[in-house]
C-alpha cells in the first residue's frame, strides 16, 4: 500500500468530514476523485457558487502553481468572503461566509 509522509488519507478523510454533503465544493486537482458524488464540483480555481473550497498544498496542481493557488486563496480570506476552516498538514478548507 502506497502511502506518503507529508499528507496521510486520515487527514484528507477528516477534512471531507468537515463538508456537509449538500453543499457546493471547489477543490484542488489532486482532491477532486474524493468528492465526485458531489451534485456540485468545480476543480479549483473555478469558484462559481462554492460553498466550501477543499484546497491540498501537495504534489503538482493543475491548471495553476501552487503559489498561484496560494495567493487566490489569501485573497479570498482577506476579502472576507471565505473564512478558515482548516489549515493544516496541506490540506486548506475555507467556507463561504454566506453559508449558515
Amino acid at each position: 500500500h502506497y502511502s506518503r509522509e507529508d499528507i496521510q488519507r486520515k487527514d484528507i478523510e477528516n477534512a471531507l468530514k468537515q463538508v456537509p454533503n449538500a453543499v457546493s465544493v471547489s477543490a484542488s486537482s489532486n482532491l477532486v476523485p474524493h468528492l465526485v458524488c458531489r451534485k456540485e464540483l468545480y476543480q479549483f480555481p473555478i469558484l462559481r457558487n462554492a460553498d466550501y473550497i477543499l484546497y491540498g498544498a501537495f504534489d503538482n496542481q493543475y491548471p495553476i502553481s501552487k503559489k498561484e493557488s496560494v495567493s487566490i486563496l489569501d485573497s479570498l480570506v482577506e476579502s472576507k468572503k471565505y473564512s478558515i476552516v482548516q489549515k493544516d498538514k496541506g490540506l486548506i478548507l475555507l467556507k463561504n461566509m454566506e453559508v449558515i
